[in-house]
């Protein structure tokens, strides 16, 4: 009995220097998956904080945003001007004057000059890209939820549809393209 004893002990104390060496190398293990967990629940927090921030500066973005349309002005008159085509005969005399700071216009008419002043005036070189840069600024209004019109008016022929619709692709895309774009 004395030999199955000893022989019981030995497989004892084996399994316990087994579970012994095992701890001793799980636990650097655990004190890494610690660490892991504790890096992962910090980032998480930073990730919220990141959040709050990015919402707040939004909010704020959109409210300066529209304060800066609300002084612009709610209604706002803009002009362009296409240029010659073709069919328009001699192009060599314009009885149009624009003024420096684009926001005034002059037709001769008659010998008599007639003045003119809008929120902002494109000439006849300005290209469409050109023009939805001045009113992209409306198209944000919108997609941050407040009510815009854009519209255009004027005789047949004088290029609204182009204004708005322009080419299918490139360059030449108009207000409408460029604003679903965005």
């Amino acid at each position: 009995m004395g030999a199955c004893m000893q022989a019981r002990r030995s497989v004892t104390q084996e399994k316990s220097a087994a579970e012994v060496k095992t701890a001793e190398t799980q636990r650097p293990q655990l004190a890494e998956k610690e660490a892991l967990q504790k890096q992962l629940e910090d980032l998480k927090a930073e990730n919220s904080q990141l959040k709050q921030q990015m919402f707040h500066s939004e909010m704020t973005r959109r409210e300066l945003h529209n304060q800066i349309q609300d002084l612009k002005g709610n209604i706002r008159v803009m002009v362009r001007v296409r240029p010659f085509l073709r069919h328009d005969g001699d192009n060599k005399f314009t009885p149009l004057r624009f003024e420096a700071d684009k926001r005034g216009l002059a037709i001769n008419s008659s010998g008599k000059e007639h003045k003119f002043k809008f929120d902002h005036v494109f000439d006849a070189s300005t290209s469409q890209s050109q023009c939805f840069e001045e009113v992209s600024a409306l198209v944000q209004s919108a997609l941050d939820g407040f009510n815009v019109c854009l519209f255009s008016y004027g005789q047949t022929g004088s290029g609204k549809t182009f204004t708005m619709q322009g080419a299918p692709d490139g360059e030449m895309r108009g207000m409408i393209p460029r604003s679903i774009e965005k």
